[in-house]
Formats: C-alpha cells, structure tokens, sequence
C-alpha cells in the first residue's frame, strides 16, 4: 500500500508541479487541466490510501512553498545573469507556487500576499515580453515574493501550528 500511495502522491505532484513551470506565464493557473487534474489525483490518493484531507493537504503545501523557495531563488539568479526570459519564468513559477502553498495549507491569503502575488506575475510577464519594467518594481517584486514566500514557510513548518480547514 506504501508504495501505491508514494506512486499516487508523485503523479500529483508532477502534475501539479508542471502546471507551475507552464510556458505561459500569463495563462491563469486555475484555467490549467493539469491543476484540476492533479486536484483529482490528489483526492483519489487520499482516499485509496485512507489519508486525511489535512494531512495531504499538509504535505502539499510543505511541498510548494519548498518549490515557491527554489522558484524564487532560481529567479533571482537568472536577474543577477540578465537572463530576463527565464527570470519572468521562475518569478511566475514562485507566485504560483506560493498561491498553491497557502491555498493547501488552509492559510487565509491575507491583502498584502494577493497583492503581492499579483504584481508578481505582472512583472514576470513583463520580463518574459522582454521589457516594460523599471528595476526597482523587478526588486521589489523579488523582496516582496521572497518575504511571503518565508512568513508562510514559518506558520507551516512550525510545530504547534495546527492544520486549518480551507477557507
């Protein structure tokens, strides 16, 4: 059975992950098959292997906003490269990510996160359309997506947090 469930969480996964480097940083991702589909596949694996919905959920949002942190750490580095395509690609990647991660935990996504979440992909789209932007709406968009993305990190990984329901 351990192995049925590894299976069904990596299909999940994958499913869910891609969608979050989709080649379409203007493309909603609740529009995506992949995200309904990885939202069944997710059901289907918690109920099959008897998991509740919490602590799927749990393991979920551990797993992107690990993905969001790699995301906007993978960004910056592209920014410090001048490496705009891919830099508009991982900062939308890191939004969605973090919007996936607060969405799984049960964490109300408070203004200052949407707004921010939102200025994101407007600014990686910018980059990926190749121009547009000032730099310092690019570093603000970095500080600001980094700063969510560690406040979230830390009400889901501590310890006496007690897993909400979704909101």
């Amino acid at each position: 059975m351990r192995k049925l469930e590894m299976t069904l969480f990596g299909l999940a996964f994958a499913a869910l992950a891609t969608s979050a480097l989709g080649e379409n940083p203007q493309k909603p991702a609740a529009a995506d098959p992949l995200v309904k589909e990885g939202a069944q596949i997710r059901k289907a694996a918690a109920d099959l292997c008897g998991i509740a919905n919490t602590a799927a959920d749990a393991t979920f949002a551990r797993t992107f906003h690990l993905l969001a942190r790699n995301h906007i750490a993978q960004a910056k580095q592209s920014w410090f490269d001048r490496e705009h395509k891919p830099a508009g690609q991982r900062l939308r990647a890191a939004a969605d990510s973090l919007e996936n991660a607060l969405k799984a935990s049960g964490d109300r996504a408070n203004d200052a996160a949407v707004a921010t979440i939102k200025e994101s992909r407007l600014v990686s789209g910018k980059f990926v359309e190749g121009g547009g932007y000032a730099v310092d709406e690019a570093g603000h968009a970095f500080e600001g997506l980094g700063k969510q993305i560690t406040g979230l990190g830390e009400r889901i990984e501590s310890p006496d947090k007690k897993p909400r329901e979704n909101l």
